[in-house]
């Protein structure tokens, strides 16, 4: 999946390889989804462990990648959905509030997602 110059590679597969943005949308959607119904890092829901958060970080960057292709690439239907949800203005201050993500790899303008 690409988003302006980057291109991320999914790493669904065996090996990491790049995958179109619907594919590489799902897979880590699938991913993110199994990982956190997973009991094992994720044993109390309620008191989430150091190991359960590295975990979580992980997942907060790549699904925050969507987002971030959904703007540079459709920018009309990201704007009228994120206008009406807010989805990833509160995805954007989930993951800072609890530090789950580096600044520097939110990417989405700041007047388009108030931080």
């Amino acid at each position: 999946m690409k988003v302006m110059e980057w291109v991320y590679l999914c790493s669904a597969h065996p090996q990491e390889q790049e995958c179109c943005a619907v594919n590489y949308m799902a897979h880590n959607l699938d991913l993110s989804t199994s990982l956190i119904n997973n009991s094992k890092p994720f044993k109390d829901r309620s008191n989430i462990s150091n190991e359960a958060v590295k975990h979580l970080g992980t997942i907060v960057r790549r699904l925050y990648r969507l987002f971030s292709h959904c703007y540079y690439s459709h920018q009309d239907i990201f704007l009228s959905f994120e206008e009406e949800l807010c989805l990833c203005t509160r995805f954007t201050k989930f993951a800072k509030k609890f530090d789950l993500m580096s600044d520097k790899l939110f990417n989405i303008p700041a007047d388009v997602i108030p931080r």
